[in-house]
Parts: C-alpha cells; sequence; structure tokens
C-alpha cells in the first residue's frame, strides 16, 4: 500500500488519487497497490518525509534565505544522493521551426520566457511581501506557459495557487496592482483578456493584449480630451485641466494625439 500525507480538504485529497490512479496505473502505484492519504502523526515514515519535504520547500519557496538556506542544502546534502531539480531554468533543446509565421511565434514565446528568467535571476536575495508576490506569480505563469497550456490562466486559479503558497487571503486587486502591474512595469511581457493572464505564445497573444488596452486607453484619452475643452470653452482658456494637475506625460500624450489628427 502506498501513503501520502493527508494534505489540504477532502476534495484535495480525492482529486490526488484520481490523479495518481489516471496516470500511474502500471508501476509503482498500480492496481496493486492500493494509494491512500493518512495523517503523519499515524505513521513515522510519513513524518520523515514530510519533514524532508518541508527542509526543501524552505529553500526552493525562499522561505529561508542566506546563511539559513546554505545550513538546510548541507543538512540535505548529507543525508540524500542529491537532489533533481525541475523543472530546469529555461535552455529550449528544440530547433526553432522552418515555418515562417510559426517561427515569428517561436520567436514571441522565447523572447518573454527570456524576459520573465532575467526578472528571476536579477530579484533580490531577500525580497519583501510584494517581491515575493511577483515570484510567485512569475513563476506559476511561466511554468503553465512553458508545460502546460496555451490557455489564459484565470485571476481564481492564480489565487488558488498563491494561497497554497502561503500568502493568504489576496485580493484580484492585490494581484493586478501589487503582482502583474510591477511585473509589467520591470519589462516581464504578461498578455491579458477577459478570460485571464498568460506569458505570451504567439503574436495573436500580443494582439489579444492591445485591442484590450485600445478598447481602455483609447476611449479613456477621448473622454479627457472633451472634459479639457469643456473646461477651457467655458473658463474662456483660463483653465486648462491638465496644466492645473501638473500632468506632464497626460498633457504631452493629448498633444501628440492631436498633431496626428485628421484635418
Amino acid at each position: 500500500m502506498e501513503q501520502a500525507l493527508e494534505h489540504g480538504g477532502v476534495e484535495f485529497q480525492e482529486s490526488l488519487k484520481g490523479y495518481v490512479h489516471d496516470r500511474y496505473v502500471d508501476d509503482l502505484f498500480g492496481d496493486d497497490h492500493a494509494f491512500q492519504t493518512k495523517s503523519s502523526k499515524d505513521d513515522v515514515m510519513i513524518q520523515v518525509a514530510d519533514f524532508f519535504a518541508g527542509s526543501v520547500a524552505q529553500i526552493y519557496e525562499q522561505k529561508a534565505t542566506g546563511e539559513v538556506a546554505q545550513v538546510y542544502k548541507r543538512i540535505l546534502r548529507e543525508h540524500t544522493l542529491g537532489l533533481l531539480e525541475w523543472p530546469p531554468k529555461f535552455n529550449s533543446l528544440l530547433p526553432p521551426p522552418m515555418d515562417e509565421s510559426r517561427y515569428a511565434d517561436y520567436q514571441v514565446h522565447q523572447e518573454a520566457l527570456r524576459q520573465a528568467d532575467r526578472f528571476i535571476d536579477q530579484a533580490g536575495q531577500y525580497p519583501d511581501e510584494d517581491e515575493r508576490l511577483q515570484l510567485s506569480i512569475l513563476d506559476y505563469l511561466r511554468f503553465q506557459s512553458e508545460f502546460v497550456t496555451k490557455d489564459y490562466i484565470p485571476t481564481a486559479e492564480i489565487l488558488a495557487h498563491l494561497g497554497e503558497r502561503g500568502f493568504g487571503d489576496l485580493s484580484e486587486q492585490r494581484v493586478r496592482s501589487s503582482g502583474i502591474a510591477k511585473l509589467r512595469d520591470a519589462d516581464v511581457i504578461i498578455t491579458s483578456t477577459s478570460k485571464g493572464y498568460k506569458i505570451p505564445q504567439t503574436r495573436a497573444d500580443i494582439n489579444d493584449f492591445l485591442e484590450m488596452a485600445s478598447g481602455v486607453v483609447v476611449p479613456l484619452l477621448e473622454r479627457v480630451k472633451k472634459a479639457r475643452e469643456v473646461y477651457k470653452l467655458s473658463s474662456k482658456g483660463e483653465y486648462d485641466i491638465i496644466k492645473a494637475a501638473r500632468l506632464v506625460d497626460l498633457e504631452r500624450l493629448l498633444a501628440s494625439l492631436e498633431a496626428f489628427a485628421p484635418d
């Protein structure tokens, strides 16, 4: 009988059993081996496995850093044959496609992955709470993009992942403002639609994002422009809402739009 630590609720444990049964019916977890979850307090071997997994997590989930992480690694090295890290850092072993359109999509995906890896590599040794949030979101989106799906990842799924990583009760607004927005500010390319977020894999993904941005930005700028004109006219040119608010970047943007507007 093969046993695993009871973790999560009943629904999660049942889904784990189904996952193992569907994928490993002909090997270690096959029909001749019943697979069950069990409380660690009832089995000393599960306690040992739980302790080992928790020690590894201290390192790879960045709960322990610096000298403490080195101590964990040294202890683990003395009691293991080695650790195999998966998935490995991005290093594509496949040649790029020869077809022109597929190669264009390939380039989009490769550059997005490189930008993600650049952010991860440059992250500080002691990230604050927001930086840890950004890294956790990016790790998940990157993994999904390279190994799992071409679909957009719903915000609810990202929240569930973050909950498993110990972030507790997060709002969608916090994920957007402190997570996704800050990653984009740091040159990480993340596209989004009403369906969710993803690391872009194709030019179509980029187009989806641009269309969404255009649908928000262009109408908003038009409304600002109209409000500005109303107050300038009513005040006989004395009240320019943009200049009064000292929004220099917005003023330049509106000026550039007016310069290219058709006569």
